[in-house]
């Protein structure tokens, strides 16, 4: 009787799935929406175009744990790191391999051997999570703006309501992911939220938190809400800031389906208050600038290709109304327009990636082997990236001062002039956030769009453009060394940023990649003295971040290497 109705089943939607192909064919093509009213960065061509014989593929790399293959593209940090060991390794110096340059985040085995998280792990007393909270409002608020503080204080305080005191609060997973990017990131903070903060326990219940509301989403993913979104969101974004790349890419695609599956890709419907319409939008654009982040740092495709919403407002009436008690700077700049410069900011990332990348093949070598990237590919991919440049140049421009941190010497903001950055002592501390975070992501885009000029063999007099890229790439590592010093010891809101920490990283591959073909270089001076300062500002961070001591282990390794072959031992 089963095999009958199973294959009467199968029938069925065999005749059905006919049916349906047949009706599609009939159907004249209408025009489609996205052409009508969509921005489209970097969006899939609605006609079907020609695929190109040679493409720029990249670089995979297969795991030895799973033997799969795991593909980064030409623009990602692995495809770089593995042209700087092909280069060090025709040098002689084979004992060096690409792991041992680019050291992996902690996995998921690795963090948990701190300690076996229970089956069912009941978090810290409420006045200590309370504590770990308060950094949220204090730092990471005004990077995100996509939680309204007062709807989260209440329901916080209903998790606890109960008629007998309560031990453990009601699960969360929005206040468990919270909980998990405040304590993991906690210690990056001058003052630490509670005592005996120890780096091996926050990590252990980090993950824990982590691991509860990851459990809790899974049960919302057929009826999901706008607070399941603002859980993925912030999902994507702790496991991007803990380096977890390729889960966080795979978060980003749950994240952006969720998203759609509520409409938070189209305008607002007017029926809702303002502040409820203005806080959707800010967590799709929050979606969509990690996904420009993440896509363009491993180099795949884009999990968002088309825009339907306007920007975010960012008026002082809406900001009184996110950030009650906080005022305008002097420079009359709200706490939401930073946020919205950081779209605009990514945007023309996109746009700049975009164009770029989709005429690459017509630079490319015949038989699509970057080690046979000649000269002239390289000075024709150097000139098509300078007529790209414009709407990240477009954006510089047009930023409001008031969101550029001051340089000494009277050096230009933002610039790659190797000035130092100058604290203001009449800047709010939000807005020195906001102005470093803002800071740290344009030259870490620079330097992502430049470090692939960085030709790895003895540099040739007829790419005079191609050099001028690489030089860039080296003036913006350098300027990323010196802001992230500054930080350290200057300004009071933190001792660092996880994120710092990461850009500091590639900028350093950058100027260890800029002295190999440039041994005796005027800039060798200069770059060796910057990466002794980046080496000691991992220290700083060692006591607290584990990525931070392996990157200046990597740095002391090599700095012998570098300092032999420039003669300066």
């Amino acid at each position: 009787m089963s095999a009958t109705l199973l294959e009467y089943y199968t029938n069925r939607i065999d005749e059905s799935s006919a049916s349906f192909a047949r009706s599609s064919d009939d159907t004249p093509p209408s025009e489609s929406l996205a052409n009508k009213q969509s921005i489209s960065f970097g969006s899939v061509p609605t006609e079907p175009r020609e695929v190109h014989e040679t493409q720029w593929k990249g670089f995979a790399i297969i795991d030895p744990l799973t033997n799969s293959t795991i593909h980064y593209g030409p623009s990602s940090i692995p495809t770089f790191v593995e042209k700087i060991v092909s280069r060090l390794h025709s040098e002689g110096y084979k004992h060096i391999s690409a792991s041992s340059i680019n050291p992996k985040p902690e996995s998921a085995t690795c963090v948990l051997s701190y300690g076996s998280i229970p089956n069912f792990f009941s978090g810290f007393p409420r006045r200590q999570e309370e504590l770990f909270i308060q950094l949220f409002w204090q730092t990471y608020q005004f990077i995100v703006p996509t939680i309204c503080e007062k709807d989260f204080r209440e329901h916080f305080d209903s998790l606890w309501l109960s008629s007998t005191p309560k031990v453990e609060r009601d699960s969360s997973p929005l206040v468990d992911i919270v909980l998990a990017i405040c304590i993991k990131y906690g210690r990056s903070f001058t003052q630490a939220p509670c005592p005996h903060y120890d780096v091996c326990d926050t990590i252990f219940a980090s993950v824990a938190y982590f691991r509860r509301c990851q459990i809790a989403l899974m049960d919302q993913w057929e009826n999901p809400t706008l607070m399941t979104v603002q859980c993925y969101a912030f999902v994507v974004f702790y496991l991007h800031e803990a380096s977890w790349n390729n889960m966080a890419y795979a978060a980003l695609g749950t994240a952006v389906g969720l998203a759609k599956t509520i409409g938070l890709h189209l305008e607002p419907p007017n029926h809702l208050s303002r502040q409820e319409r203005e806080r959707r939008k800010r967590i799709w654009w929050l979606l969509y600038i990690m996904d420009t982040r993440i896509s363009i740092e491993l180099s795949r495709p884009w999990a968002i290709s088309e825009i339907y919403i306007s920007l975010p407002a960012q008026d002082q009436e809406l900001s009184q109304l996110e950030f009650p008690g906080l005022s305008p700077s002097s420079e009359h700049i709200t706490c939401l327009d930073s946020y919205v410069q950081e779209i605009k900011l990514f945007q023309a990332t996109r746009m700049v990636y975009t164009a770029f990348y989709s005429e690459i093949n017509d630079t490319l070598p015949p038989d699509n082997d970057t080690n046979t990237y000649t000269m002239v590919h390289l000075e024709a991919s150097a000139e098509r990236l300078a007529k790209c440049m414009e709407p990240l140049h477009n954006w510089l421009r047009d930023l409001p001062e008031g969101l550029k941190l001051k340089r000494t010497n009277g050096g230009t903001p933002l610039s790659a002039d190797r000035t130092l950055v100058k604290k203001d002592t009449t800047t709010p501390q939000w807005l020195e956030l906001q102005c470093i975070t803002l800071e740290l992501r344009y030259h870490n885009t620079a330097i992502a769009f430049y470090r692939q000029f960085i030709s790895l063999d003895p540099p040739d007099s007829m790419t005079p453009l191609a050099n001028m890229h690489a030089l860039a790439a080296l003036n913006h590592s350098i300027t990323v060394t010196y802001l992230v010093q500054t930080i350290q010891f200057d300004f009071s809101i933190f001792s660092g940023l996880f994120e710092a920490c990461k850009v500091l990283w590639q900028a350093s591959l950058t100027m260890l990649a800029y002295s190999l073909p440039y041994p005796l270089s005027p800039e060798t001076k200069a770059t060796h003295a910057a990466i002794a300062c980046a080496v000691l500002a991992f220290d700083v961070w060692s006591t607290h971040c584990p990525a931070a001591v392996k990157c200046a282990a990597v740095l002391r390794d090599l700095e012998p290497i570098f300092k032999w072959r420039s003669g300066n031992v």
